[in-house]
């Protein structure tokens, strides 16, 4: 009695296996994919009616191809949502085919689903990255973020500079395997704060959506194309007379482009007297040249003073500075030099400037014989070393 019953039981449950509807399809029930780090996939496990398959004993099988070598292993990270549905999150490191199981059965669904982790930024990439080459060589590669997953290949990325798409084509421009972007050949044009990649996904699961595409972009980025620093030396020392007009011009070669500012006496100058002119640029692919000029005008006494241009330049990584000096002198109009006969008929001659710097001064003397205009005279001095010349007699044999 006992051996029929197990009999039985055993024809029953074969009965059961081979009436009961076995794992034949799988298709995609709902896809949750949001910004930025949310992919989240609920698969349909198919009986061979078509209809979910009636049983929570299922299991995954994924395959994937890794450096042109196929894998298949039993996939485990997920859980049962209700009858025939399961539910995982796919991450660039499980991407692949996804076949469902019925353990019951021993079955495997005849067709298989492709689930692309659709990309996701990186979040140590959330903020703006930046980045600097020197003129004429090639960029550092500048980051796409989002991680590169085995399906990288169904991505499709495109890299922009602002609203201009860049040409993949061009051989200036070079998109690796990690999505990310090299410059070649640098020049002061590729400087710029708006590079950003953006990933296309076309999605051949998606239901009721022929084709539907996922796109998502990267943060922006920047580019700093720096080379030489040089400022040009113009500044002269100058003298002039009250109410006089001065001008003073600073230019610098740089790239990036630089700027000047003017100070006298190490203070910026406030007046309605001073004034700077608008800069003068002129631009190569290499570097920026700018000229700056400060203007005097209606020079007093009070004016004299040492000038200062100061040029300065931030080539992405530090800021470079670089000054050049000159001296302006304001002469009063009561300077008069002091000329007189000795007893013994010898001209002396006394100049005396109280208070100024005088290193910028020559004096140029010239005597004629008004009798004999063929008998002169002339000698040229230079003010070195004091603001004072007294007692400057002419040789000898040259008194006229």
């Amino acid at each position: 009695m006992m051996a029929t019953f197990k009999l039985f039981t055993l024809i029953s449950a074969l009965l059961l296996i081979i009436l009961s509807p076995s794992v034949d399809g799988v298709t995609v029930k709902i896809e949750v994919r949001n910004f930025p780090f949310l992919n989240r996939i609920f698969l349909d496990c198919l009986d061979t009616e078509d209809a979910n398959l009636e049983t929570n004993n299922i299991g995954l099988i994924r395959t994937y191809t890794l450096d042109g070598q196929l894998f298949t292993e039993n996939f485990t990270d997920f859980t049962i949502e209700e009858l025939g549905v399961v539910k995982f999150t796919v991450t660039p490191e499980t991407e692949g085919n996804y076949s469902c199981v019925d353990k019951d059965t021993n079955t495997t669904s005849s067709n298989s689903v492709k689930i692309v982790a659709y990309p996701s930024i990186d979040p140590s990439y959330t903020l703006p990255q930046a980045y600097r080459a020197q003129v004429g060589t090639s960029s550092p590669p500048i980051q796409c973020p989002f991680p590169v997953g085995i399906l990288s290949n169904e991505y499709e990325v495109i890299w922009f500079r602002g609203i201009k798409k860049l040409n993949s084509s061009d051989t200036k421009y070079e998109i690796l395997s990690n999505f990310s972007l090299i410059i070649h050949n640098t020049d002061l044009s590729d400087t710029s704060s708006g590079y950003f990649c953006q990933i296309n996904v076309r999605n051949e699961n998606a239901i009721g959506k022929l084709n539907e595409v996922f796109t998502q972009y990267g943060p922006d980025s920047s580019l700093t194309i720096y080379g030489d620093f040089d400022l040009v030396p113009k500044l002269q020392n100058t003298a002039v007379l009250p109410g006089s007009t001065a001008m003073f011009t600073c230019t610098v070669e740089s790239a990036p482009q630089g700027s000047i500012r003017w100070l006298m006496n190490g203070k910026t100058p406030i007046n309605d007297r001073f004034t700077i002119q608008p800069d003068e640029i002129e631009s190569t692919p290499s570097s920026i040249t700018l000229s700056s000029t400060l203007v005097i005008s209606d020079a007093i006494t009070e004016d004299t003073s040492e000038l200062e241009c100061v040029a300065y330049v931030d080539n992405g990584e530090e800021m470079l500075l670089k000054s050049e000096k000159a001296t302006f002198i304001v002469i009063d109009n009561n300077f008069i030099p002091m000329l007189e006969f000795t007893s013994n008929g010898r001209l002396n001659l006394s100049i005396v400037f109280p208070g100024v710097i005088l290193d910028i001064f020559t004096l140029h003397i010239r005597y004629i014989n008004t009798a004999d205009i063929h008998n002169t005279y002339e000698s040229t001095l230079t003010f070195i070393d004091s603001s004072i010349i007294d007692d400057y007699q002419v040789p000898i044999d040259q008194v006229p």
